[in-house]
Formats: structure tokens, sequence, C-alpha cells
């Protein structure tokens, strides 16, 4: 309760510091999941922090946008640019963040300063440690027409306040959320070069090796508590079926006699399994389907199906649990140009 009263009272403190009316703000409510994602929620009481739009400055076009945790302090200062897409932050709460922003840890403290051109990284940007201390110094270059800044990794300073890398030049130290270190290695003319080594992305045991070439990250390694190693070329690969799953399925199904294919509709049906570490199927069942005879069939079909391949976390298989909505599976089957690839089924992490 103390802490939603911080919340609201810090909210209305530093929206009287604007000495801007009511009428003037809009007001927004969100919340973040554990991947660090928002979405919009519609009460204060559900929300983690609140984004208030308000007017633009004097003889600007740009709107203020300031942000509060739940403790009261703040958690953002900004400006968003509304010729973006013509979008009205103040009837839709999206940002296209221009000028020089900044985000604070829940301590009050900065985490960042960040230069922003129409909605993107354009410029300098600086990262702190969450005692307030500088941890990095970058250089992002956005071009028109790319997705993502070019970045160059210029300074950065250990947790003792050292400078290891010096006009991107000399070590570098990758961080968590909770600044636990992730990987460390070489900084060459601004970019990633050489192997970075690192630990704990999957568990305190695992150890990582990343190697990259100017910047681009060409292959990894990782290491399991026996000496095992794991090659991998991308971070997180889901599970997969070598061929064609959908001529294999097609194949193997046979619709029991006894059912009449046009009363059932498979809107919300799906078909589940998992995929073991080695490639196996098991634990087939099928969802919202009350026939058994159909059930049995379906069933029947996918364990013939052999040749699926795990999800690989840094090259470690894992099982993951995989679903597919029935009725695009049938819809596939009976496209007659259907490809190999099949991309509309949802792909569960289960363990490591």
């Amino acid at each position: 309760m103390l802490k939603y009263i911080l919340f609201v009272l810090g909210s209305i403190f530093f929206i009287n510091a604007t000495k801007c009316q009511m009428a003037d703000t809009a007001f927004f409510y969100y919340k973040t999941n554990y991947f660090g994602h928002i979405r919009k929620v519609s009460t204060l009481d559900s929300a983690d922090f609140v984004r208030a739009i308000l007017a633009p400055d004097p003889g600007e076009s740009f709107f203020n946008v300031k942000e509060f945790c739940r403790n009261g302090k703040i958690k953002f200062i900004g400006k968003t640019d509304p010729d973006v897409l013509n979008a009205d932050p103040k009837k839709t709460g999206v940002l296209f963040l221009t000028g020089d922003c900044i985000n604070y840890f829940p301590s009050g403290k900065r985490q960042s300063i960040t230069h922003y051109s129409r909605g993107q990284k354009d410029g300098d940007e600086y990262l702190f440690y969450p005692d307030g201390r500088i941890y990095c110094y970058l250089k992002n270059r956005f071009k028109k027409g790319d997705f993502t800044p070019a970045t160059l990794y210029w300074e950065c300073y250990n947790k003792n306040g050292d400078m290891i890398c010096k006009a991107g030049n000399g070590n570098w130290i990758r961080y968590d959320q909770d600044f636990n270190v992730l990987l460390q290695g070489q900084v060459k003319n601004g970019l990633y070069e050489g192997d970075w080594h690192g630990s704990g992305m999957l568990a305190d045991s695992i150890k990582y090796i990343y190697k990259y070439s100017k910047g681009v990250f060409v292959s990894g390694i990782t290491y399991d508590k026996s000496g095992t190693a794991y090659p991998f070329v991308e971070d997180i690969a889901r599970a997969g079926y070598k061929g064609d799953f959908l001529r294999k399925f097609e194949s193997e199904f046979r619709m029991p006699k006894e059912v009449d294919e046009k009363n059932i509709s498979f809107d919300s049906d799906s078909l589940s399994f998992i995929v073991e570490r080695e490639g196996s199927l098991s634990h087939p069942q099928v969802l919202g389907i009350t026939d058994p005879a159909l059930d049995s069939a379906l069933i029947n079909a996918l364990m013939k199906c052999s040749g699926w391949y795990p999800r690989k976390n840094y090259g470690i298989p894992l099982r993951s649990q995989i679903t597919f909505p029935l009725k695009d599976l049938i819809d596939e089957i009976k496209n007659v140009n259907h490809g190999t690839k099949v991309v509309f089924y949802k792909d569960k992490e289960l363990s490591f």
C-alpha cells in the first residue's frame, strides 16, 4: 500500500513540476514481463509504471515524455516526435523518441543517456552501473533503410572504475539485467573481435565461447559441466522437421470411416506432442476433439512422422512441446503447393 501511495504521489509531483495543465497531459499504464517486454494495461492498480505524454515546450513540436516507477521515482525522461508516421502520442502512447533521452534505475540513479532520431538510436549513448558510475560509451550511427543502428563500442569501465577499453580498442564486459557478467572479450576499432568467453546464460555450470570477426558473430561453442562441446551458429534454434512434414503426415493419416468430416471444424482443436532431446516423440495428445477414433487416427499418423530434431539453446538440445492448430494443419495439407518448411506451430521450451 505504501509503494502504491508513493507511486501516485510521485506521479503527481512530477506532473505538477512541469506546470502543465491536466488537460494537456495523457496517461498510459504499462506492465513489464520477465523478458523486459511491456504491454499496455487499463488500470493504475495493474501497472508497473505510468507514462505521461505532456505538451511540447514553447516553440517545439516534440511532445515531452515522463515515466514513473511504482516507488514514485522517475523512470524515464525524453521527447517523442509526432511527425513519424503522423502518430499522435497523446492518443496512442506510442513513442518515436528524439533527442537525448534518460532512463533511470528504480533507485533513481541514471541508467542510460541515449540520443535518438525519429525513434532510432542515432548518436552518443552512455550506460551506467547501478551505483551511478559510468559503465560504457557507445557510438550509434543509424542509416535510412537499416533495421538497427551500427554501433561502435568505444569506452568500457569495470566495476572498480578502471577504463578497460579506450577509443574502441581493449577489453569489454557484457552484463545481464542484474549486472552479472555474461561475456567478456576484445574490441578492435570499436567492434567485437576474436573469442569472447562467458557463463551462466543457461546454468552456472555452462561455459560459452563466442567467435567474432569485425563485429560479426561467426560461431559459438557451449561446454556443459562434463566438458562436452556443443557448437552453434544461432543462440536459439527452434525444433523442426527434416523434410516435408505435411506430405509425410498426409500419407500416414486416414480419416476413420465412422467420422463425418463435414461436421468437424477443427477451429479450436490442436495436436500436441513433445520432441525429446534426441529427436524422438512422446506424450502425443489431441486437444479439443472428443471423438476417440479421430484422436487415435491423428496420433497414429503423427507417431509415424519420425524426423524431428530438438530445440537448441546455445547448441544444447532441450525438450520442447510442439503444438499444431489442427485447422491450420488440415488446411496446409489440402494446399497442394505447400512448401517443405512448416512454420505455423508453437515451440515451447520445457526443460534444460
